[in-house]
């Protein structure tokens, strides 16, 4: 199997898991506001632990229903926007695994769903729309989770979410992660360096995070395939990435209109 490029390792990456995490799409704010940033770099770590086990749930038919039915009560008939977080850059230097660490954790919690239902919360559209259909907020936020975990899977190819390839990033982060840690003796070189780890960090928590998916959930939103994609975004949940100092920001505003969508045959 071919090792993904580092240009496709960067769309896949920002354009499936991290604009899903740090943005969302649909309703929510309004277009030219800015919604509060709802950290997550002081979460438990509980929550990443947490978001596994919600993604590892199988999917049923019954649920996607019910995920689709809530969406047509929706603003605009779609999921309201994910809590957009700010993921920390990374620098060279001795403490650049603790930095990893950080920047780990703070893609990871990013999909906890109290965070998720603490924002939608805030939207008096989405509360009202989920009070009048007796929906929980933080039970809509963990199917929403699901169903995105894995609609996403169908839009990474299987080769490419492999332990192979999961092993061969950690890999290749451990390499820039120990040459980053010494003085450069290029500042742009370095600098070149540390956006590729900061892509391959996100590609990691990419491939673990759809690993934990079933493949019968994959089955299942494939089967509903011909409902869900007029109500999810382009390439999965992608808008814009709220960081405005991130890498993957750039990374998803130069991918979003190019990443690719499952076709009819994909189902």
């Amino acid at each position: 199997m071919a090792f993904p490029s580092p240009p496709l390792i960067s769309r896949l990456a920002g354009s499936v898991l991290l604009a899903m995490a740090v943005s969302g799409c649909g309703t929510g704010q309004e277009q030219g506001t800015e919604s509060a940033l709802i950290p997550v770099k002081h979460a438990a770590v509980s929550e990443s632990v947490e978001v596994t086990s919600i993604v590892s749930m199988p999917l049923t038919l019954d649920e996607v229903s019910l995920f689709l039915h809530i969406l047509r009560q929706m603003p605009d008939g779609k999921s309201p926007t994910f809590a957009p977080a700010e993921l920390p850059e990374l620098r060279p230097g001795r403490d650049l695994p603790e930095q990893i660490a950080r920047l780990r954790h703070t893609i990871q919690t990013a999909l906890a769903p109290q965070r998720l239902a603490a924002h939608w919360q805030t939207d008096q559209q989405v509360a009202l729309a989920l009070k009048q259909l007796d929906m929980d907020t933080v039970s809509f936020a963990e199917l929403t989770v699901r169903v995105s975990c894995a609609w996403s899977t169908l839009l990474v190819p299987s080769e490419t979410r492999s332990l192979d390839a999961a092993q061969r990033v950690d890999r290749e982060i451990a390499g820039l992660t120990l040459e980053l840690q010494s003085p450069p003796e290029s500042w742009f070189e370095a600098d070149q360096k540390r956006q590729s780890l900061e892509s391959l960090i996100a590609f990691s928590e990419l491939i673990n995070l759809l690993a934990q998916v079933p493949e019968s959930s994959r089955l299942t939103v494939a089967r509903c395939g011909h409902e869900l994609r007029p109500v999810m975004p382009e390439s999965g949940w992608i808008s814009q990435a709220a960081a405005p100092k991130s890498t993957v920001k750039s990374t998803v505003n130069s991918t979003v209109q190019h990443s690719p969508m499952p076709s009819a045959g994909s189902f």
